[in-house]
């Protein structure tokens, strides 16, 4: 028992770690506070909301991803490497996808 709340002090611990060392992380979470808001002044249903909260964390989680596979990656080398370059552009780009998704999706709920 003792193990498994160990792992949710782990995980808490790499969230609040990306927060502080990742600007995108902070803006993020800036924006989704910024909708959350908006939210009160429309009528959405129970299941809008729980597809805004399901695409909101969908976006922190490519950006926590994309932060270990970063993290990782420069763990491994500082030198320029043609698959490390490939890793990282890839996990950003899956935060860059799935953001842009979430704004598409944001905005053909509050139209």
């Amino acid at each position: 028992m003792i193990s498994f709340l160990k792992g949710f002090l782990y995980a808490l611990r790499g969230v609040a770690e990306c927060i502080c060392s990742e600007r995108n992380m902070r803006v993020h979470i800036v924006i989704s506070l910024y909708v959350l808001y908006f939210c009160q002044y429309y009528k959405f249903s129970v299941t809008r909301y729980a597809l805004l909260i399901a695409v909101i964390a969908f976006v922190m989680a490519l950006e926590l991803m994309n932060t270990a596979v970063e993290r990782a990656c420069d763990a491994i080398t500082k030198d320029k490497h043609p698959f490390i370059k490939l890793a990282k552009d890839a996990a950003a780009g899956a935060v860059l996808v799935g953001a842009v998704a979430s704004a598409v999706i944001g905005v053909l709920m509050f139209w």
